[in-house]
């Protein structure tokens, strides 16, 4: 099998993915009136900062990537398909989904599910690359997984 994708572009889906992250939990700040879950989705917005930012330096030390493609547009084509079934594709995506949730409590439900696709993503993606590039994206699969623990703490104490 070709090689589709290397790290690189792993790393550029996620900083992607963590940029939706910062919109959607900003968005949340705003809207929610509780200051416990104000607070929760402001550290969460800054940990998806801190990614973004520990990401576009893994990009830049894991270099310069040409695609091997088996036919002209393959490597277009799967990184569409692999973008237009996320469940918040863009940035405003995730505004729109925090502003027409009804509770916080579906806010955070929303997130949950939110991140636990982007962890599938990676997961799924982590066979496409180079197993040298594995450590990088094994370190993408922890940071989501910790995103899970704490989004799925807060939804307990919101029951």
């Amino acid at each position: 099998m070709p090689e589709l994708f290397k790290a690189t572009e792993i790393v550029d889906m996620a900083i992607q993915e963590e940029r939706n992250g910062v919109a959607y939990y900003e968005a949340f700040a705003r809207k929610t009136s509780d200051a416990t879950v104000k607070d929760f989705a402001l550290r969460m917005a800054e940990e998806e900062r801190r990614h973004e930012r520990e990401f576009t330096q893994m990009r830049e030390e894991l270099g310069a990537y040409v695609a091997s493609e088996t036919y002209s547009g393959e490597y277009a084509a799967y990184v569409q398909a692999l973008v237009s079934g996320r469940f918040l594709p863009d940035e405003q995506a995730a505004l729109d989904s925090v502003q027409k949730a009804a509770s916080d409590r579906e806010v955070v439900a929303t997130a949950l599910r939110f991140e636990k696709d982007t962890l599938l993503f990676f997961t799924e993606m982590k066979k496409f690359v180079p197993s040298r590039h594995a450590p990088v994206i094994d370190k993408l699969i922890d940071e989501e997984r910790q995103h899970i623990a704490a989004l799925s703490a807060l939804l307990q104490k919101m029951s």
